[in-house]
């Protein structure tokens, strides 16, 4: 029998930022008679974006190898995982009339994923193999506007992970 065990832990924190600025847009705002930008607004700025987030997973996993006779082995494994994703962004998109407005959103997941393989060995440089298992793409949360006239929908405030099942059966050897 053979096993592999462990823990693992990541945490990620980033931070982006844009300011977007259009020059002489105040200039032609009090020309038109339409103003753009709200007095909080710095001189033509058309847009702003500051977001901060943290990705944190912990998991603990583990995979078994049992031969059942020496041509012939079943591996078995599993991770159970646990991933937050926090976003807190500040946004002001002056065209839409809101203003600047601050998002503070995350998303929690408990969940876990299994792999199973099998294989024959045919002959010393030939073996049969066949092998399910699951992977998982993590979910997050998006620093969108909830306000104004470009206010995101609720349910795409945060996105849950992607999880994959693959199935392979196949033939390994040495041509040559």
């Amino acid at each position: 029998r053979n096993y592999v065990a462990g823990v693992y832990f990541q945490r990620q924190s980033r931070h982006s930022g844009y300011d977007g600025y259009a020059p002489g847009l105040d200039d032609f705002s009090l020309a038109t008679g339409f103003p753009f930008a709200g007095p909080s607004t710095p001189l033509d700025q058309t847009f702003l974006l500051s977001r901060d987030t943290i990705f944190r997973d912990g998991a603990v996993f583990g995979e078994l190898t049992y031969n059942v006779t020496s041509k012939w082995q079943i591996t078995g494994g599993a991770r159970f995982f646990h991933q937050s994703f926090q976003v807190d962004a500040v946004n002001n998109f002056v065209f839409n009339g809101a203003g600047i407005t601050a998002v503070a959103n995350d998303s929690k997941v408990n969940d876990h994923v299994f792999k199973l393989n099998t294989s024959y060995d045919i002959l010393p440089d030939l073996k049969v193999y066949a092998t399910y298992s699951e992977g998982c793409r993590r979910g997050g949360a998006n620093g969108v506007p909830s306000e104004g006239v470009f206010a995101s929908l609720p349910a795409y405030l945060t996105y849950a992970p992607d999880i994959a099942k693959n199935y392979e059966v196949g033939v390994k050897g040495i041509l040559f």
